[in-house]
């Protein structure tokens, strides 16, 4: 069993005495070894020349500092031939040359600025009794060497933000231990290509579909194989079907109008009539919102002004209504702004509203009608005056600016993206909505339910690795007629060893994907301000 000593090597220094003050424990220790080896030539020497008193931080006990007096000493080195005459003793695992605190001490501040960065750093260490600034944390992070790392067998690439959409840089992983081994400046090919040509011994290069990273690949390790990430050859596919739905917008609103057509006809066929044109409620009947959240909120402002207006001050009116003080004085400023703010079309009510009832809901004929009785304001005051009776009109009947607007009872238009998504998902997870709109979709839509065939077919061809039956899909792609996944096949057939690789090898980007993950929450725990060589230190594995 290992019995935990004071000191890193009794052998080396000796504790002569325990005193304390008001701020720290100080430990007196002193050297004790006969001889000890020259720097220069490595020969012992024991011939002493003089003693000297070092100080240096150590680890807290119990959360007080400690201080280290160390009484080492001088010596001669007393062979001709070495350069050095003088030397002073070396404390190897203690302290430093030049060092002001221990090995261990510097040690323990390594981790916390390699885990927690600067700023986060230094406060905890301040708790556990490390008084230490943020820029300390930082210097010391910077100097540590990082551990030779020997290259890879199998090495995923991967790019990475260092100003999203500005620069770029890319990230190297050991796939097989799963560990950052480098990060580069860039994602140029001659880098990569420097870096792999500096790195001999990788025989797998695992990456996405970029270009320069497989041009990298083949000028620095031309020896090594090449695998596609299948996650993005699937997310490339995913792309091409939303690109064809996309091209296909008029047949997203053609199916989403029929869809809307059977609950009206259902409706009238049951003997409903269709709601009619409501009348305005007048010119100072804006609508309010009717539900629960609204009328508290509506209340609870009611009693803020009320009491504000007795006397009470904004604290003793949040103590009151039992909210903070910082509603009362927002629900303060919106009563004040509410109040001094006066619709502009407000003079012209009666006539809008006159106008309104006889029919007239076209905004922009209402503007000019009140504009040429002396109105001088803009056409969106008007617009604004006219938008609570326009809310309270049926759907079918909604005008602006002179164009009928219909709003389907099914609901909105869904976006490409969101249908895209509906065909990839297992049809036993969609909705009977869904359903019936991709139903309605592929029967107006050919090429889509055609896309979604090859598509499907791909994503089956990847998560089973049926290699064979590749080559038979990119010729149906290719024949499809539809220019996304012609353009996508023909991107496969230049990548045939790699797409081929993928589906052979277990090798996938996910790791790197993870530690692009743990790179970005470093970045965001930095406020962005860590330059390169901080998130190297920061990333690469730190030796214990």
């Amino acid at each position: 069993m290992r019995v935990p000593v004071l000191l890193p090597d009794p052998q080396l220094v000796s504790v002569e005495c325990l005193s304390c003050d008001a701020e720290a424990i100080i430990l007196v220790v002193s050297t004790h070894r006969p001889a000890v080896p020259c720097p220069d030539c490595g020969r012992l020497a024991g011939r002493i020349h003089s003693r000297y008193t070092r100080t240096a931080a150590d680890l807290p006990w119990n959360g007080v500092r400690v201080r280290l007096r160390v009484r080492s000493r001088k010596f001669f080195c007393d062979y001709p031939d070495c350069p050095r005459v003088i030397f002073c003793e070396r404390l190897p695992g203690l302290i430093k040359r030049y060092a002001r605190r221990t090995e261990r001490l510097a040690q323990a501040l390594q981790w916390i600025g390699y885990a927690l960065g600067g700023e986060a750093g230094a406060r905890v260490a301040a708790i556990l009794g490390l008084g230490v600034s943020p820029a300390t944390l930082l210097r010391l992070l910077r100097a540590r060497t990082p551990g030779k790392v020997a290259a890879p067998r199998v090495l995923g690439v991967d790019d990475w933000a260092l100003r999203k959409g500005h620069r770029y840089g890319s990230i190297l992983v050991d796939l097989e231990a799963s560990r950052v081994i480098d990060l580069l400046p860039d994602r140029q090919t001659d880098t990569l290509a420097a870096w792999l040509r500096n790195h001999p011994g990788v025989q797998r290069v695992c990456r996405d579909r970029s270009g320069a990273y497989a041009e990298g690949a083949r000028q620095g390790a031309p020896h090594a194989g090449q695998s596609a990430d299948r996650w993005h050859l699937l997310h490339n596919l995913a792309e091409a079907l939303e690109a064809v739905v996309s091209r296909h917008r008029g047949a997203l609103r053609q199916a989403a109008s029929k869809l809307a057509v059977a609950p009206s006809e259902a409706a009238m066929g049951a003997g409903r009539s269709p709601p009619a044109t409501a009348a305005p409620k007048g010119s100072a009947g804006r609508r309010k919102g009717t539900s629960p959240l609204v009328q508290q909120r509506r209340v609870r402002r009611q009693q803020v002004h009320r009491l504000y207006r007795a006397g009470y001050t904004q604290t003793a009116i949040a103590a009151l209504v039992g909210v903070d003080r910082d509603t009362v004085h927002h629900d303060l400023q919106a009563i004040a702004r509410r109040g001094g703010r006066r619709p502009l079309a407000q003079p012209y009510a009666r006539y809008l509203e006159d106008r309104w009832r006889a029919g007239c809901h076209n905004g922009a004929q209402l503007w000019r009608e009140i504009v040429s009785r002396g109105f001088t304001g803009a056409y969106d005051a008007v617009d604004r005056f006219l938008r609570p009776w326009r809310a309270e009109m049926p759907a079918p009947s909604k005008c602006r600016g002179g164009k009928r607007q219909r709003q389907a009872t099914w609901g909105p238009i869904p976006t490409p993206r969101r249908v895209t998504w509906w065909l990839l998902t297992d049809p036993e997870e969609r909705s009977q909505e869904e359903r019936a709109f991709l139903d309605q979709l592929r029967t107006d839509c050919p090429s889509v339910l055609l896309a979604q065939q090859l598509v499907s077919e791909f994503f089956r061809i990847v998560r089973k690795r049926d290699l064979p039956a590749l080559e038979p899909w990119i010729e149906q792609a290719t024949a499809s007629g539809l220019s996304e996944l012609r353009s996508r096949a023909s991107g496969l057939r230049g990548d045939w060893d790699a797409v081929a690789a993928a589906l052979t090898y277990s090798h996938s980007n996910g790791p790197v994907e993870g530690h692009v993950n743990r790179l970005k929450l470093i970045k965001r725990q930095m406020y962005g301000r860590a330059g390169l060589d901080l998130l190297r230190a920061r990333v690469l594995p730190i030796n214990p």
